[in-house]
């Protein structure tokens, strides 16, 4: 049975969502992003949605807090992950994690491999979670510079080589 744990990073807009939906054409993926829990709270205190430079830092500064008060953002992490692991179908789990120190954690307690997605078209938001993306250790890094198909070719790669173990003579293009 395939269970793969995968923690995806890119600045906004870099195709983190189109990566995790061009995976689940392949494997059926869940989607988790640490943040999640965190938009419900800045709903409730009156955040609209909006991803502007301004709600980032809000949102950003929201889960570090929360990650101080009770480690709440790695909580939910861990149950998701559990969920997860009580499926009984090949899947994949995809959490977008920002922070360098939260992504090496979940890499060593779920098991998980971390991937990159580059987008040269994608600029910093100005807060320390967007702005800090470079600075983590991937296992792996996706290039979306090119066209949608260019980079779902590339994602297609991937699932073939890093979920299913294909070697690359193994791999029939469509």
């Amino acid at each position: 049975m395939i269970k793969k744990v995968l923690v995806t990073n890119g600045l906004p807009r870099s195709g983190k969502d189109t990566f995790a939906a061009f995976v689940g054409d392949y494997i059926p993926t869940v989607k988790y992003s640490c943040v999640d829990e965190i938009k419900k709270i800045a709903r409730f205190t009156g955040w609209d949605g909006e991803k502007n430079p301004t709600s980032r830092r809000y949102l950003a500064e929201l889960k570090r807090l929360t990650t101080e008060f009770n480690d709440f953002p790695f909580k939910c992490l861990r149950m998701k992950f559990n969920e997860f692991m009580m499926t009984k179908e090949d899947s994949v789990l995809i959490f977008d994690i920002r922070e360098p120190a939260e992504i090496e954690r979940a890499k060593k307690e779920f098991g998980a491999e971390s991937i990159l997605i580059v987008n040269n078209r994608c600029e910093k938001q100005g807060n320390y979670a967007d702005d800090g993306v470079m600075d983590a250790k991937y296992d792996h890094i996706i290039f979306n510079n090119g066209t949608l198909t260019e980079f779902q070719r590339e994602t297609y790669i991937f699932v073939q080589t890093k979920i299913f173990n294909r070697s690359m003579g193994e791999i029939v293009f469509m």
